[in-house]
Order: structure tokens, then sequence, then C-alpha cells
């Protein structure tokens, strides 16, 4: 009977320590997304490659992952060559973590203010048209 309560404590506040875990998180991103909100494309973007540059310099399992990926797509590209375009993946992939977490933290009109170029807006709207339950996902 003491185990069987002992054990429902443990599972309580193993529940409360995650869904704390969840809210700081959750938090942490709000506050990150407020910040970066406020930044220009441009300065976002950096920040987005400083990430990118940060992942491969810890050699985090994303930077091995990448790297490998490569290896495996190129293995005819020179090591040194491979390296570069691991490290040019991660940089893109930190701007567009952090274009993304901008726009989805921003009013939409200044969303809209930093499209520099549209493709296949015309599939769009042909297919809206024909089909009035198509889903479309942006940011």
């Amino acid at each position: 009977m003491f185990d069987t309560g002992l054990r429902r404590a443990k599972n309580a506040t193993l529940l409360c320590w995650s869904c704390a875990n969840v809210f700081v998180k959750a938090l942490g991103l709000g506050l990150s997304g407020r910040i970066i909100g406020v930044l220009s494309l441009r300065n976002v973007q950096r920040i987005g490659v400083v990430l990118g540059n940060t992942a491969q310099r810890l050699d985090t399992r994303a930077a091995r992952t990448t790297l490998r990926n490569i290896q495996l797509c190129f293995p005819a590209m020179a090591e040194r060559d491979q390296v570069v375009l691991a490290r040019a993946s991660l940089r893109a992939t930190g701007m567009l973590a952090t274009e993304v977490l901008a726009l989805w933290s921003q009013a939409p009109a200044r969303s809209l203010a930093w499209i520099r170029d549209t493709s296949g807006e015309s599939l769009i709207a042909t297919e809206i048209a024909a089909n009035s339950e198509s889903t479309t996902a942006s940011p």
C-alpha cells in the first residue's frame, strides 16, 4: 500500500516537472519570439547564421547528422567540400528557424513586407477555386 502511494507520488512529481518544463520552454520560446519579432529580417537572419555556426562548433547531433547525410549523398565530394556544404546547410536551417519564429511572432502586415519573391500562387488560387476544402499551411 505504501509502495503504491509512493509510486503515485513519484508519478505526480514527474508529471509536475514535465509540465513545468514544457511551460518554461514555451515561455522562453514566446519571449524569444517577441524579441525576434521586432527585429529586421536582416538581423533575424544574422541570428540564424549564428545559431547554425554554433550548432556546428558545438558538434551537435544536428551537425553530425547533416554532415553524415552529405557524406552519404555525395561520397565523391572532397571532405573539405562536404564540411563547407554542411556548414551552409546548418546556417540555412538556423536562418529558417529564426525567420519562422519571427513570422509567427509579428503582425501579418509586417510579415508580408518580408516577402521577396513568390512562385506558384496561381496553382494555389486555382486549387482553392476548384475545391473549397483545400488546406494550406504557412506561417
